[in-house]
């Protein structure tokens, strides 16, 4: 019988990520989300950090709706990261950067009116250590909020103004 990690490499969400020609099963994460709560408003601009290996730029692609309605997608994350031919299109960009490193001017760069969502699906490597790890959660999940709220020094503009 294999161990914890062979189960979750052939688990249900795992081989219909595969078979939808999703990278991974967050894919299914962010598409039980957006069913909920629509998140993704369509034709919006969207901020995906952490967003290797691009299950979630593919999901919020589709949600944006059709690409003549618009929208646009921005991907920030450490390790090199290309979309995901299926469900992506022009609209998603990457950038491979720490998303420590992001500033309002930076991403007005990519889209000077801001974003409608921000997405976070960044974690740090796990150590063993709980309390570490979920401290480091912490500090990433702080650092997503401060990305999409602005930071005291440096605010990011809201996009409904």
């Amino acid at each position: 019988m294999g161990g914890p990690r062979e189960r979750v490499l052939h688990d249900f969400y795992s081989k219909e990520a595969k078979r939808l020609g999703y990278p991974a099963r967050s894919a299914f994460k962010l598409l039980e989300v957006q069913q909920k709560f629509k998140v993704i408003p369509k034709a919006g601009s969207v901020l995906d950090l952490g967003c290797h290996p691009g299950a979630w730029l593919q999901v919020v692609c589709q949600s944006l709706g059709p690409a003549q309605h618009g929208g646009a997608v921005l991907g920030v994350d450490l390790q090199p990261t290309t979309a995901p031919p299926k469900h992506c299109d022009e609209r998603v960009s990457i950038w491979q950067m720490d998303a420590r490193d992001l500033t309002s001017s930076t991403l007005r760069q990519f889209n000077p009116k801001g974003f409608h969502a921000v997405l976070s699906d960044m974690c740090h490597p796990t150590s063993g250590n709980a309390t570490r790890d979920a401290l480091q959660s912490v500090g990433l999940q702080q650092l997503a909020l401060e990305v999409a709220i602005g930071r005291a020094d440096d605010s990011l503009e809201d996009v409904s103004e």
